[in-house]
Order: structure tokens, then sequence, then C-alpha cells
């Protein structure tokens, strides 16, 4: 997330936007997708099956590497 962050900067300054305007652009959407990610996953994990419960950690740990290496490969 550091990095999408940096990458937001580069281009707020490149389209010579306000910095705080920007900030708070990106403070605001931070808030909004981790927070209905945080609720989202908690659904999932009132729903899954107690045999399946000790396996939601491993589950969320592969969920965020995947995501890290389709970052990494969507970037030119």
């Amino acid at each position: 997330m550091t990095l999408t962050n940096f990458a937001t900067g580069v281009a707020a300054g490149l389209a010579q936007l306000p910095i705080a305007g920007a900030v708070i652009a990106s403070t605001i959407t931070s808030w909004l997708c981790i927070g209905s990610g945080f609720w989202l996953g908690q659904q999932l994990r009132e729903q899954t099956p107690l045999c399946f419960g000790s396996y939601l950690e491993g589950l969320a740990s592969l969920f965020l590497i995947a995501v890290g290496v389709l970052k990494w490969f969507e970037s030119p």
C-alpha cells in the first residue's frame, strides 16, 4: 500500500493537484476500502464452518500474497 500511496503522490504532483486534497481523498478512499473489506472478512468468518476456522489465517495470508504478486505483474 505504501508504494500505491507513493504513486498517488507522484500522480498528484504531475497533475499539479494540491497535496492536502490528494491526502484527504486518499485517506477517505483507504478508510472506505479497508473498512468494507474488514466488514466482508468478518461476514465470511461468521459464515465459515467451525472445522475450517483454523485455516482462515493462512487463507488471509495467501490472499495478501496473491494481491502483492498481482500488483507486481501489473507494473510495466
